[in-house]
């Protein structure tokens, strides 16, 4: 169970280290808990404790509207998240190169930020709002914001994308690009005459002159060190 009983329950944490988090940031009556109305009182989530490996007991941060930039951008150990209904907005880079397997978008999220799950190599599919049928990308009409990675190294652009959102493939394991919007080599994609992705590994770049423009975080995460016209 998730919450014990009482007049105003207290949320019984999976993980000590999403408790400790909480109870230092919102533990209004100095009790060491979390109770139900003092989450209720949670409107976003700032940058986590990077020691957290579970948080779905988020579920029931029933006002939770938004969570920020990076609030746990780079922490490995977080496997397994619960995001709220009340979810508006997921902020630019907010799960990037952790380690969730999957992740549940309520259908009240609005707005997906820049690179919001890049790199979590481990991400095995979506669901929710903006899934594909299929769980392996989050699309906005024909706007990709997510791939789930696990176990791809070659990614191909489905004929049906027309925008790549910045950011999306900041980071990973990925080695090519296939099919629409893919250089001759694969090593990038350029969506008219934009710059949208380059390869995590590579670490000379050479700029065509079909680049008109570079898109923001494309070198996000990336190894280049030598970028050459």
């Amino acid at each position: 169970t998730v919450i014990r009983d009482g007049e105003n329950p207290n949320i019984n944490f999976k993980d000590p280290e999403a408790k400790q988090y909480c109870i230092n940031n919102w533990d209004a009556n100095g009790d060491l808990e979390l109770s139900l109305d003092e989450a209720n009182t949670i409107t976003s989530l700032p940058r986590c404790n990077e020691d957290i490996e579970s948080f779905r007991e988020l579920l029931l941060f029933g006002s939770l509207k938004d969570v920020e930039d990076e609030a746990f951008a780079g922490y490995a150990k977080l496997q397994d998240i619960l995001l709220p209904s009340s979810l508006e907005r997921v902020g630019d880079f907010s799960f990037a190169n952790t380690n969730i397997t999957g992740i549940s978008l309520p259908q009240s999220v609005a707005s997906i930020g820049n690179g919001a799950f890049a790199g979590c190599t481990k991400l095995i599919s979506f669901s929710g709002a903006y899934a594909s049928l299929d769980g392996k990308l989050l699309v906005d009409d024909t706007k990709l914001m997510a791939y789930a990675p696990a176990g791809l190294t070659t990614f191909e652009v489905p004929q049906n994308i027309t925008d790549i959102q910045p950011g999306t493939f900041s980071g990973g394991v990925l080695s090519s690009f296939k099919g629409k919007y893919a250089t001759y080599n694969g090593d990038s994609l350029i969506v008219d005459g934009t710059l949208v992705a380059i390869l995590p590994n590579v670490s000379k770049y050479t700029v065509t002159t079909t680049v008109q423009t570079v898109a923001p975080h494309v070198f996000k995460y990336s190894d280049v060190t030598d970028i050459s016209f």
